[in-house]
């Protein structure tokens, strides 16, 4: 019986900026290192199961990557059976890229449109790149050992509506209609298993999440293929990250004081399983007293301890009396019967929303207030 033992990672994005990060000192640094470490706890797991590594793209960021760090993984990597990599948008192939260039160890396969595909006669076990395949016209007369496992590695899109050639759009269809007994894919930072009409395409998402728009667990693919007259797959997510990113809402009152808002929003934080390890987005909302200045910069330093990284979003509401405010003679009885009278106009949701942030935001201000303006769409 063929067998092959693999576990599949993609989209590390190593050297990764974190510019978002930057307003606390060190922390960008420190998500770069985290990144580097589990990757290396990756490669590790794959000497010590004897597994193939597949790397699905978007290993390294092109423009932040740097030799010493390349020198660093391909030490690594000697240390594995087999790597198998394919580029992604972040890491293309190129003359002038690390994977047309560098001298990599002889057991880590680059696939290219040079390189579409890597044989492993001991494994019985041929791994195609679809993308590589693509580009060099040769799908139309793909034939695959039926005697042998074959893998298919993608790095794009898979059923998105996305004209973008760059993040190689394409059906799960497309991808399946081949018949081969595994798809590893990536470039999508979320962890799924099964996809596809068959249920063939499987991808890892990102080892370590990278942004609030990566919420929830993240994970590698370790699995096993068996083939004699059928293929027997047995795969599972495994967790290769602790940190992880979480948006959690507070909703504050018109009698809280300053020091009560952050107590409640600690007190939510706190309730977060595993807390000392989350990147957490804190969004206020409700209505508050609109002579409290929210102080978000104090709100996010009370968190320091409790979590990696805070981020608070005030989308909350001053508790102005619009209605006895529009009744006074002087500049804010002007300001916000002028403002009433445009929103009682016959506008889209979209128009009135924003006067309604004018609204009340010039009311902050007219108040004394120092209203922050980088929120002024969410509200």
């Amino acid at each position: 019986m063929k067998k092959i033992q693999f576990i599949q990672c993609g989209d590390v994005h190593i050297g990764m900026p974190f510019s978002s990060l930057k307003t606390v000192f060190g922390l960008p640094e420190k998500r770069r290192s985290l990144i580097e470490d589990t990757f290396y706890k990756i490669i590790q797991k794959a000497c010590d199961q004897n597994a193939v590594l597949l790397i699905c793209g978007d290993l390294f960021e092109e423009k932040y990557i740097t030799k010493s760090v390349i020198d660093n993984m391909n030490y690594e990597f000697g240390k594995v059976s087999h790597v198998v990599i394919i580029p992604g948008n972040h890491d293309p192939y190129h003359a002038g890229s690390f994977y047309h260039r560098y001298s990599w160890a002889s057991n880590v396969h680059i696939l290219s449109p040079h390189k579409p595909l890597v044989e492993f006669p001991e494994l019985s076990t041929v791994i195609y790149h679809f993308n590589s395949l693509s580009e060099n016209n040769q799908l139309h007369d793909l034939k695959l050992k039926k005697e042998y496992i074959n893998i298919l590695m993608f790095h794009g899109t898979i059923d998105t509506i996305c004209t973008d050639d760059r993040y190689w759009p394409v059906k799960s269809d497309d991808l399946e209609k081949y018949g081969f007994d595994y798809i590893a894919a990536g470039h999508f930072h979320n962890f799924f298993l099964g996809y596809g009409k068959n249920k063939t395409i499987h991808n890892a998402g990102s080892p370590v999440p990278l942004g609030f728009d990566e919420e929830g667990k993240h994970m590698i693919i370790t699995g096993e293929i068996k083939k004699e007259d059928i293929t027997q797959l047995c795969i599972q997510g495994e967790k290769s990250s602790e940190s992880f990113y979480k948006t959690v809402e507070v909703i504050v009152d018109p009698q809280w004081s300053l020091n009560e808002i952050i107590s409640a929003v600690q007190e939510t934080v706190r309730s977060v399983e595993e807390h000392s390890y989350c990147l957490c987005r804190i969004v206020l909302k409700g209505r508050r007293d609109p002579d409290v200045y929210l102080d978000v910069q104090r709100i996010q330093e009370s968190l320091t301890d409790i979590t990696v990284y805070s981020q608070v979003t005030d989308c909350s509401l001053p508790d102005f009396d619009l209605s006895a405010i529009s009744k006074e003679p002087g500049i804010r009885g002007v300001f916000v019967r002028n403002v009433l009278e445009e929103m009682n106009k016959d506008q889209d949701p979209k128009t009135r929303s924003l006067y309604q942030s004018v609204l009340y935001y010039g009311l902050e201000a007219l108040s004394g207030n120092k209203p922050t303006l980088t929120d002024i769409n969410r509200r």
